[in-house]
C-alpha cells in the first residue's frame, strides 16, 4: 500500500505554469508575453521556494522532537485531507475571473501554497516514520514511488494542455484529477489498516507505547546527526543548488521558436522539456542509483561531487534561454541543449537524492 501512495503529493504539486502566466498577466495587453513578463509572472516560482521554506524546515523540526505524540497513520490523514481542502479551493478559483484584485489572488495563492508545502512536509516526515518500520528495500520503493509521482504530474499537465486548447479549461481538468487522486490516496491511506501487511508491520499497542515516549532530547538527535550528518549536509547542498534553477528558472526558459505558432515551442516546450524530461531522468538515475553508497571510505568523493555539480549546472541554466533577461546573454539559446543540461542536471540529482537517503538507514 505504502509502495502505491508514497510520492503522490509531489504528483500534485500545482505545476501548471500556463495558469499561472495567465492569471497574472498584463490585463492591459491581456495576453502572456514571454519577453514582457509581468514581475507577477516572473518571480511567482521564486517566492513560492521562498515563502515556503520556513514553513517547512519548521514543521520538520517539530515533527522530528513532537510527531510520535501523534499517531502516524493519523498524521499522514490529516496533512493529506488539508492538502486536498487546498486543491478544492484551486480548483474553485479557476472560472473566478481575478483579474480585478490580481494581486490580492497573489498573496492568496502564496498562503494555500505555504499550507500546502507545510503539509507536505509533515507527510514525508511521517511517510518515513512509517516507511522505517518495513524492511530496508520499502524505503528504496518508496523513493521509487516519489520519483514517479513527477512524471505523472508531469504527463497529467500536458494531457490537459492536449485535450483543450483553453488554459482555464486545461488548468481546471488538471486540478480535478489532481484532487481525485488525492481522495483516493487519502482512502487507500484510510483503508491501509485492514491490509494485513500493514497489521504486520505496524502494531497499534506499539504505536500507543510510542506517543507516551517523552519528547527527544537534544542530545539524543545530537547523537543520531553525528551519525549521518555528511548526508545531510550534501542533501541541503543539493536542495539549495537544485532550488537556485529548478523550477525557479527553468519554467522561465522558451523554445528557440517562441511566439513562432508551433504548438510544440508555444504550447508543449516547457511541460515536455522542463517537467516531463526532467522527471524521467530523475527517476532513471534514481533506479540506476540503487547500489551507490556513501561510505566513510569514499566520503570525500561525495562532497567533491556534489559541490562540482553545483558550481557546474548553477551558471548553465542561466545562460539558457531564460526570458525575460536584463544582464547576462543566452549562450545555450537551441531547445536541445536546453534538454540536456536539464536532463543531466536531473539524472544526477536523482541518482545522488537516492543514494544518499539509502545511505542514511
Amino acid at each position: 500500500m505504502q509502495r502505491n501512495t508514497s510520492g503522490t503529493l509531489m504528483c500534485i504539486q500545482p505545476n501548471t505554469p500556463e495558469y499561472w502566466m495567465y492569471k497574472f498577466r498584463d490585463t492591459a495587453l491581456d495576453t502572456v508575453d514571454s519577453n514582457n513578463r509581468t514581475s507577477m509572472q516572473t518571480f511567482f516560482v521564486s517566492w513560492i521556494s521562498i515563502v515556503s521554506s520556513i514553513p517547512s524546515v519548521t514543521s520538520i523540526i517539530l515533527s522530528t522532537f513532537y510527531g510520535h505524540k501523534v499517531r502516524t497513520r493519523s498524521r499522514l490523514l490529516v496533512t493529506l485531507f488539508v492538502v486536498f481542502l487546498c486543491f478544492i479551493v484551486f480548483t474553485g478559483f479557476i472560472e473566478i475571473n481575478t483579474d480585478s484584485w490580481q494581486l490580492g489572488f497573489f498573496i492568496l495563492t502564496m498562503l494555500v501554497i505555504i499550507l500546502i508545502n507545510t503539509m507536505v512536509s509533515l507527510f514525508h516526515a511521517s511517510s518515513m516514520a512509517l516507511i522505517a518500520k518495513f524492511p530496508p528495500q520499502y524505503v528504496q520503493w518508496y523513493l521509487y514511488g516519489e520519483g514517479s509521482s513527477e512524471l505523472v504530474s508531469a504527463i497529467l499537465q500536458i494531457m490537459s494542455l492536449a485535450i483543450s486548447p483553453s488554459t482555464e479549461t486545461s488548468a481546471l481538468i488538471y486540478f480535478v484529477v489532481g484532487t481525485i487522486i488525492l481522495g483516493t490516496t487519502l482512502l487507500l491511506i484510510f483503508v491501509s489498516k485492514y491490509s494485513p501487511l500493514m497489521q504486520y508491520h505496524v502494531h497499534s499497542d506499539r504505536e500507543d507505547m510510542d506517543t507516551k515516549r517523552p519528547v527527544h532530547t537534544i542530545a539524543e538527535i545530537a547523537a543520531t546527526l553525528r551519525q549521518i550528518w555528511p548526508c545531510i549536509l550534501l542533501t541541503c547542498v543539493m536542495y539549495l543548488t537544485g532550488v537556485a534553477t529548478h523550477p525557479n528558472i527553468t519554467t522561465l526558459v522558451v523554445s528557440e521558436n517562441a511566439g513562432s505558432g508551433s504548438e510544440w515551442s508555444d504550447k508543449y516546450f516547457v511541460p515536455v522539456i522542463t517537467f516531463l524530461g526532467t522527471s524521467v531522468t530523475s527517476l532513471i538515475g534514481r533506479f540506476i542509483a540503487g547500489s551507490l553508497i556513501m561510505k566513510r571510505s569514499n566520503q570525500n568523493i561525495w562532497i567533491l561531487v556534489v559541490i562540482v555539480r553545483g558550481l557546474l549546472y548553477i551558471p548553465l541554466e542561466m545562460l539558457c534561454n531564460a526570458l525575460p533577461r536584463h544582464h547576462l546573454p543566452v549562450i545555450f539559446r537551441h531547445d536541445w541543449q536546453y534538454a540536456v543540461i536539464s536532463g543531466t542536471q536531473s539524472f544526477s540529482g536523482g541518482a545522488i537524492y537516492n543514494s544518499l537517503f539509502l545511505s542514511m538507514q
